[in-house]
């Protein structure tokens, strides 16, 4: 035993030894040119990059052409990997690099059609518009074709040969984060599992609770950054708005919708909270609220932030009519994130719901077609053949054959499922989403490039129908905004929550809510405006907006932060996007600390709580039994009706039940706590304590038996990894660590993990943090969980993650001096 200690001891010294010695040598193989002059064909005149302590680019160009060709140029220097990934994934490549566990993924991204869509947008594109894109994809371009550029190592590495970029690439990327932003789809499928299980009349009950925080009474405070506020009377009472539901009975039989339901719940990765859960906190300050007399802007979009490299890429496009310093995502041109000399603007997911599932009928006189009442119409079939990495085959590889079968709404996503009962029954799945339906020539998303004012800014987004965001906006000439973009189809029923059984030809999309009727505000009494994922929209709203918005607790403590009449700096508004208070736990867990007091197994979690602030910090207990407690009521509570699996998908869904939740412990008296097959009467006090049991036994086999000793931050951590090595020895230096954070998924500090998983990993955070201040010409603050640069072994792959931890700051230059005076390297692209 001890010569296998000695020997395991040396191995792991040897492997770090090789790892150490990676570093030093490695780089070398990994660098990008920063000096000297690079060739750029396509441009029309030389254009210089300049890059500063972070890497991040500012590009001085004499046109906007030649900016955007830059700015694929250098996109490419330091993202072609993050790049040609995404590409490969959105188009359904991956089990051609990795082997049969990506092949259900990539039937996936080839049913829902993303690239077919691309296709088909490229060719509607106007003149300007066409040209931005191209002279991207040919900066792109020409930085893989220069013999002297140095292709990433994790291209070599995962045996990847970059290919020629297009824009029907760019659209792709486009409709893929769209799509992303969007969760309706599993929704639906949730909501349909639940009613074939149960039936309307008690869906009803436990649907989505929306509450929209404006209906609210809301008192304005002295000091905005230490008010507790009020629980909301919407929140206390059996008046609070249910989701509206259309009471109709479905025709087919409900055991066939509930396994058709689950099936492709499964397929498509239900109720994974880092996909269903994007959000994002975005506000306004106005200039008479802000020490330099013009607006602030404020931004942190929540995106799954463990892997590197950051979803954002930050740089600088100045020519003589340009100014912009932002973010996009790689692959698109322009900045979507950021500010130019006089507005400023952020973005949130605004869960429009843009998505309907169809129940189909197949023809059972033939197959190949399906029913739309009497009429019997083909299938459209999409023959797909995919590459799949075999290495038992001779070539190293073998052939997947698959169909897509399309209807007129969109594609058949049941037909992934690996049961062949409901189609046998007939019945399938298909998807319908409103951006492949109102493709427009301009994209909308390029804005900042010459908007000046609000109005422009309106103006512009009217062509961003391809995602559904929340944009928060506000000029130099004090004029704030809010808007939504996208488009949101008027629906015969009036009903998007649930899914929709075709019975006849006629089309329940009747047209689109019209863009000057889409949610929005231009006034702003209060002074401010912003969003966080909530209900935005009153119930007098006269169309469908969503059934599927976050929970009011992080509108709700932004507004106890700007409610008022105070002035807030641009060190308030850093710290804001920091504020750990949960008001879900100020609100409920004092009913918890009752429901668990004077019960010796349960007593030392119940002092833990009664003494807690309700603030998640990293270093507290309560936190952790709080979050550890919650995530186990609503099985508890449902499992009796839903079976534990519908109630285990429901419960790893928390904006789908959150709000719900909450209310039935303020009310406190919900028939749904009873279980229904035992002979007592259980009350939420029996749920409370049936979960808190099980949550503290399940801390204690991960922390011990000493509650006080307990840390958020010991389970409650944020893993920075490089996808080249997500696990395993060799993880740390190749990532960017494991840091402790407070926060959690009810607070402004942003930090949720996978309500499913045993543990409490942070899956997504902040994506980037961003202040603008348009009273500031110098300078915006912004940091990134990682870097700018994807590349490993770079000097700028993760070097802001401290600061993203810790809450320094970091800048984006704006003035040309600053510009220069941070300069650490010149390089000049030429023609």
């Amino acid at each position: 035993m001890k010569t296998v200690s000695v020997l395991a001891r040396i191995g792991f010294a040897l492997i770090t030894l090789a790892i150490g010695v990676a570093m030093v040598v490695v780089p070398g193989l990994n660098k990008i040119q920063r000096n000297g002059a690079a060739p750029l064909a396509s441009l029309e005149l030389p254009v210089s990059v300049i890059r500063d302590d972070s890497g991040m680019a500012y590009v001085r160009a004499g046109s906007l052409l030649d900016v955007v060709r830059a700015q694929g140029y250098v996109t490419a220097q330091d993202r072609l990997f993050q790049m040609e990934l995404m590409r490969i994934a959105i188009g359904g490549r991956l089990a051609e690099l990795f082997g049969e566990g990506l092949l259900d993924r990539d039937k996936r991204q080839r049913t829902l059609g993303f690239y077919r869509a691309a296709n088909e947008h490229a060719d509607l594109l106007d003149d300007d518009t066409r040209a931005m894109f191209q002279a991207y994809a040919d900066g792109v371009n020409a930085f893989i074709e220069n013999p002297q550029a140095s292709i990433p190592l994790e291209l070599r590495l995962a045996g990847i040969t970059p290919q020629s970029w297009s824009i029907v690439d760019s659209l792709a990327v486009m409709y893929y984060m769209g799509w992303g932003s969007a969760a309706d789809l599993n929704s639906e499928l949730l909501t349909q599992a639940i009613i074939a299980k149960i039936g309307v009349e008690r869906y009803v009950e436990i649907a989505p609770l929306n509450v929209y925080p404006h209906d609210q009474q809301s008192a304005a405070v002295a000091d905005p950054f230490f008010n507790q506020g009020l629980i909301p009377q919407q929140l206390r009472t059996s008046s609070a708005t249910t989701t509206a539901t259309n009471s109709a009975p479905y025709t087919t039989e409900s055991a066939v919708l509930a396994e058709l339901a689950m099936e492709t719940l499964d397929q498509f990765g239900c109720c994974d909270e880092s996909k269903l859960a994007l959000g994002s906190n975005n506000w306004a300050l106005s200039g008479e609220r802000s020490p330099g007399g013009k607006p602030i802007v404020v931004n942190d979009p929540h995106l799954e932030s463990t892997l590197l490299p950051t979803t954002f890429y930050p740089i600088g496009l100045f020519t003589p009519d340009i100014r912009a310093v932002g973010v996009t995502v790689p692959g698109l041109p322009g900045i979507i994130i950021g500010r130019n000399q006089t507005v400023a603007a952020g973005a949130t997911n605004a869960y429009a719901d843009a998505q309907d599932v169809y129940i189909e009928s197949v023809d059972p006189n033939n197959p190949l077609n399906y029913l739309e009442g009497e009429a019997s119409i083909p299938f459209d079939v999409i023959e797909q053949q995919i590459k799949v990495k075999d290495e038992s085959s001779v070539d190293g590889y073998r052939i997947e054959q698959f169909d897509i079968r399309l209807t007129q709404r969109g594609p058949i996503i049941s037909d992934l499922n690996d049961t062949d009962a409901p189609a046998d029954a007939g019945k399938v799945l298909s998807v319908r989403w409103s951006p492949f339906e109102t493709m427009r020539p301009k994209l909308g998303l390029d804005f900042l490039f010459n908007v000046k004012t609000v109005a422009d800014v309106r103006h512009a987004l009217e062509d961003a129908t391809a995602v559904h965001l929340n944009f928060v906006f506000a000029d130099a000439q004090g004029d704030m905004g809010w808007q939504v973009t996208g488009r949101i189809p008027v629906r015969r029923n009036n009903d998007g929550g649930r899914s929709v059984e075709v019975v006849d030809a006629q089309d329940n999309w009747t047209g689109w809510v019209p863009f000057e009727q889409m949610p929005s505000s231009y006034k702003h009494p209060e002074g401010w405006v912003g969003t966080a994922n909530h209900k935005t929209v009153p119930d007098t709203f006269p169309y469908h907006y969503s059934s599927y918005f976050a929970p009011d607790y992080r509108i709700r403590r932004m507004k106890a932060l700007f409610d008022g009449k105070q002035q807030v700096d641009t060190e308030q508004h850093w710290q804001a996007m920091r504020d750990d208070l949960n008001l879900l736990a100020r609100d409920v867990v004092p009913i918890i600390v009752e429901a668990l007091r004077n019960h010796p197994d349960t007593e030392a979690i119940s002092n833990i709580l009664a003494s807690w602030s309700f603030h998640d910090s990293a270093d507290a207990s309560a936190p952790l039994i709080f979050q550890e407690i919650w995530r186990r009521m609503l099985v508890q509570t449902l499992a009796d009706e839903l079976g534990q699996e519908l109630a285990a998908k429901v419960s790893r869904t928390a904006y789908y039940w959150s709000q719900r939740m909450h209310r039935w412990i303020l009310d406190g008296d919900s028939r749904w706590f009873d279980i229904a097959d035992t002979d007592n009467v259980e009350t939420i006090d029996d749920i409370i304590r049936a979960a808190a049991i099980d949550a503290q036994r399940s801390i204690e086999e991960r922390l011990g038996a000493d509650a006080v000793n307990w840390k958020w931050g010991d389970v409650h951590r944020l893993d920075i990894l490089n996808p080249l090595r997500r696990s395993g020895l060799g993880k740390g230096a190749l990532g960017g660590g494991s840091h402790a954070m407070g926060g959690s998924a009810q607070t402004l500090y942003r930090a949720s993990f996978d309500l499913a998983e045993p543990g409490n990993e942070v899956v997504y955070s902040a994506a980037l943090r961003m202040v603008a201040d348009l009273s500031d010409d110098e300078k915006v603050i912004a940091v990134l969980p990682g870097g700018v640069s994807g590349r490993l072994f770079s000097g700028n792959f993760v070097d802001q993650v401290d600061e993203y931890i810790t809450g320094e700051k970091r800048y984006w230059w704006f003035d040309d001096e600053l510009i220069d005076q941070h300069a650490r390297s010149v390089l000049t692209l030429s023609p």
